[in-house]
């Protein structure tokens, strides 16, 4: 799923959220602290047929406290029904202008927030002259009070609220765009087109389709989003960028965005820039594990292994898979050839995913190194079952064999390395094969 879209009003946004009992964005954020599981599983849940329109539009009760007026939709009874676009970009921008506002005590409207508000009915005019003053408050450090109830904008405060928003910013572009039956429209044709396209591997179709959506709704960060993966597929890298470029424009708090813009960057080799917008995306999600991967994997490419263990580190407190931990393994192997902590990383990397090939490889080195060598060969044994043309692997079990003392098998390894090609071979071969 490529969400990107955005939804509601500002002022006491986590005040009210930390009240809405039983509220459908409570329970995202319950499950997403207790069942450890992907945002993908996560939203099928939360709009599952156990939920009840109740408690979608439970969430409307803030739209209230926030001067709007949820009547409306609860006549019609359905969250798809109204524009939630530009009320969640309001309150995100509004939240990113309070993080900027409490870290320089000047309050700061930025031209996002103005061009959204001017988006709006005139009606809303008294509302956002209220939020211009709370926005003078938390700049100064003062609690603000509503309806008898005060709260302080510290900076912790803000950013937890911020990545409330972005959970609810996934909900509502599932809600939007992914449940089975949306309302039928043109433009939504075209989206669900080209998602169908995109998991059958047609990306120049899914990508035009995509572009028939942009011609429809040009202003809609989301689009260039979802068209960027299909030129990442496409292997152009530069379209790719360019589209990122304004989805990030027109939506500055999407923090998926950052992600895949830094991937991008990295592929262009563009190092620096791809860290800067690693960390942007953690800011604006401080449990985005991609993210931190990506930045350490950027860092263990550039040979900084401490950098890398360090970000490595931060994705395990969260949720991780066995991709970070071979990761952080590479990096301890690399730093300071810690091999009994690389195994322990390797054997939790195999015990997630028994899949990466290299994780084997990678222990049977350390084991290896460490004169183990009937656990090495065990691990060599497993690379090469996985793929038998595993240069490396056959070479390191040859002089594993060579340890052994099995000097025949040794010289099979060897000799095989060198029919395809491997000039390291060829030494080891002088030395063992008579």
């Amino acid at each position: 799923m490529k969400p990107n879209l955005k939804f509601l009003f500002a002022l006491f946004f986590n005040l009210f959220f930390m009240n809405s009992g039983n509220s459908q964005m409570s329970y995202i954020y319950m499950l997403t602290q207790q069942e450890q599981t992907s945002i993908n599983i996560l939203l099928k849940k939360c709009f599952s047929d156990t939920i009840t329109d109740q408690d979608k539009l439970s969430y409307w009760e803030i739209v209230n406290n926030h001067g709007g007026d949820p009547k409306e939709i609860k006549e019609i009874g359905d969250l798809r029904s109204k524009d939630l676009v530009k009320i969640n970009e309001y309150m995100r921008s509004y939240y990113e202008d309070a993080l900027t506002s409490v870290k320089t005590k000047q309050p700061i409207k930025s031209s996002r927030r103005k061009e959204l508000e001017s988006e709006f009915d005139s009606k809303y005019t008294d509302l956002f002259k209220k939020n211009d003053d709370m926005m003078m408050q938390i700049a100064s450090g003062n609690p603000i009070t509503n309806e008898g109830k005060s709260v302080l904008f510290n900076e912790e405060k803000i950013s937890e609220t911020l990545l409330q928003l972005n959970f609810i910013f996934k909900l509502l572009d599932y809600n939007l765009n992914y449940l089975e039956s949306p309302p039928k429209t043109k433009e939504r044709e075209f989206l669900m087109n080209s998602k169908n396209s995109y998991n059958e591997s047609k990306f120049e179709i899914a990508k035009n389709w995509i572009d028939s959506a942009i011609l429809l709704k040009p202003k809609n960060g989301s689009y260039y989003f979802i068209r960027s993966d299909n030129y990442i597929e496409l292997s152009k890298p530069q379209s790719a960028l360019d589209d990122l470029n304004k989805s990030i424009l027109l939506d500055t708090l999407n923090c998926e965005a950052f992600n895949l813009r830094g991937l991008v960057f990295s592929e262009l080799n563009m190092t620096s820039e791809a860290i800067k917008d690693f960390n942007t995306s953690i800011r604006l999600n401080p449990v985005n594990n991609p993210a931190y991967n990506n930045l350490g994997a950027t860092y263990l490419f550039s040979k900084n292994y401490s950098e890398a263990i360090e970000s490595f580190n931060k994705a395990v407190k969260n949720r991780c898979n066995g991709e970070t931990f071979y990761n952080r393994g590479l990096a301890y192997y690399h730093l300071n050839k810690d091999y009994n902590q690389v195994i322990k990383d390797m054997d939790s990397a195999i015990s997630l995913d028994k899949t990466i090939i290299d994780a084997y490889y990678t222990r049977g080195l350390c084991y290896s190194n460490l004169k183990n060598y009937e656990k090495a060969l065990l691990d060599f044994n497993t690379t090469l079952k996985m793929a038998e043309n595993h240069q490396n692997a056959l070479i390191n079990r040859g002089i594993v064999y060579a340890n052994l003392k099995q000097f025949d098998n040794a010289c099979k390894d060897f000799k095989k390395a060198h029919s395809m090609g491997n000039t390291l071979a060829k030494p080891y071969m002088d030395k063992v094969c008579n």
